[in-house]
């Protein structure tokens, strides 16, 4: 408040402080918003994962096939994910490209002013009246002469020393009028105030860009994208590519069928044959 003011005295608290400090806070939803769009991304990935555990017999079937699909999906979420993040940020952007001071949810900096300058009425009014009763106690039970302890202390030699330690300068701090205790009171509400309009647009924008950016992409453009990379006449042939498991398993099958089809044939001759 005291940079934004300078020397020249002030009617009303300066806005530059209240939109920089206002700033500082908004700047902070970033991190939480894009660690947002990391989980939804991470969570992606495990229901890859678990396509890949739980596939169907047909993709068991062809491998590589199983492996491209994989690879296109994981590629679709990695092209989205920096897209996603880009428009979080706009978000939080957006938010510190204009401090809106007439937003209807905002509470006036009028209404402010006069409540911190009442309650602070009240607590000044307050704290006389003890301070007051506080030095009528005093003066009625203290009865000492004070001239006669002053002169006891200055004429005594094993006191001189500890006058001269009082002598050394202390550093003094400086406390806040009343004024800037007021005006400080008002930014803090104020802050608050707005942090809490800025949080409530936030929580309610990320999870809607996050669903629109990178979960119905890939919902709506991912058999698109599998059509388009895998459906190539030059890579048929490759993906289509049996596992070994399974040509063996079915070449033992057809071994079995040939060996139940001529034990059959061979029952229904001896059925056949007569014994006279």
């Amino acid at each position: 408040i005291r940079n934004a003011t300078g020397p020249r005295p002030t009617l009303f608290v300066p806005e530059v402080s209240f939109e920089l400090l206002v700033k500082r806070q908004i700047k902070r939803l970033e991190e939480p918003s894009l660690r947002c769009v990391e989980l939804v991304h991470e969570e992606l990935q495990r229901i890859i994962q678990h396509c890949t555990t739980y596939n169907t017999q047909e993709l068991l079937r062809f491998p590589k096939l199983h492996e491209a699909i994989v690879e296109v999906v994981t590629g679709v979420l990695r092209r989205r994910l920096p897209i996603t993040n880009e428009m979080v940020h706009n978000l939080v952007a957006i938010e510190l490209a204009y401090i809106n001071t007439k937003h209807p949810d905002f509470i006036d900096t009028a209404l402010v002013s006069a409540s911190v300058s009442s309650s602070k009425s009240d607590t000044a009014i307050d704290g006389t009246w003890r301070w007051k009763s506080e030095k009528a106690d005093e003066s009625g039970t203290d009865d000492r002469p004070t001239g006669s302890s002053h002169s006891l202390v200055y004429s005594s030699p094993s006191r001189s020393h500890e006058v001269n330690l009082l002598d050394t300068p202390m550093p003094a701090t400086r406390k806040l009028s009343q004024r800037e205790q007021r005006d400080c009171e008002v930014i803090r509400r104020l802050i608050k105030s707005y942090f809490l309009i800025v949080r409530k647009s936030i929580q309610d924008s990320v999870p809607k860009t996050v669903m629109h950016f990178l979960v119905n992409y890939v919902k709506d453009h991912l058999q698109s994208e599998l059509v388009g990379q895998l459906y190539k006449p030059q890579l048929l042939d490759t993906l289509l590519t049996e596992s070994e498991d399974m040509a063996q398993q079915r070449n033992e099958a057809a071994n079995m069928l040939k060996a139940l089809q001529k034990a059959s044939q061979t029952i229904s001759e001896i059925r056949e044959t007569q014994l006279w």
